[in-house]
């Protein structure tokens, strides 16, 4: 489907696996790998919409009263529920996304779908592997399942004798958003890790262009062990 998004997330992917062969062929994959671009596209799309509220809203006159020559008008500019509503609409959709990182990352753990042994461990049994990752992400997807709850709809308040009787919560999404991009970024983290880890007890190294780069880049970083 044509939603600008999603465009540009397959395209995206598309560049990054530009080469790559995988010597693994299954009738259909889980629906962590197939619908990325879909899920990926959302948050690009609420990204983009978040981007276009912030630049209206840097570029806009809301003080209180608004000064007018010797005129002094009093506004509504100052209500923040633009800002408030795309930021829920951004924690939500990076709630999706994580939501699909943790499904890879669990995919990755199991022997069916890598080949390798359970949990990426290199001594099965005494050796648990990267099964914490797997507690670590899903942890990250609950609170953000909890932190998609919409700030805006918490806008019911009466202060200043009724005339202060609406509110956008907009500094509480803002927190609430910067909290989720920070447990997005976690899950994505580990997600990378265990891909690293498993191209090396495959003994490969990915062939994509853009795959890579990006293994190589987290190789450099990350002990071989």
């Amino acid at each position: 489907r044509p939603h600008p998004g999603q465009v540009a997330a397959a395209e995206h992917l598309r560049g990054l696996l530009d080469g790559y062969e995988s010597p693994f062929r299954r009738l259909q994959d889980s629906y962590a790998f197939r619908c990325l671009p879909q899920v990926a596209g959302v948050l690009r799309d609420a990204q983009a919409h978040l981007e276009s509220v912030l630049r209206v809203e840097m570029n806009s006159a809301t003080e209180n009263s608004l000064l007018f020559g010797d005129e002094a008008l009093t506004t509504g500019n100052f209500h923040a529920a633009p800002l408030a509503v795309a930021l829920d609409h951004a924690r939500n959709a990076i709630s999706q996304a994580a939501s699909l990182s943790a499904a890879r990352l669990s995919a990755l753990m199991n022997p069916e779908t890598s080949g390798l042994s359970p949990f990426l461990a290199e001594n099965p049994g005494p050796d648990s592997g990267l099964m914490t990752f797997e507690y670590t992400v899903n942890s990250a997807a609950g609170e953000l399942r909890l932190l998609a709850t919409p700030a805006a709809s918490q806008s019911a308040v009466f202060i200043s004798q009724g005339v202060e009787n609406h509110a956008s919560f907009a500094s509480l999404a803002a927190r609430q958003t910067t909290r989720a991009v920070g447990l997005l970024a976690s899950t994505v983290g580990a997600e990378l890790v265990a891909a690293v880890r498993a191209f090396r007890m495959h003994g490969q190294v990915p062939t994509g262009r853009g795959v890579k780069e990006a293994f190589d880049a987290a190789a450099a970083r990350l002990p071989s062990g």
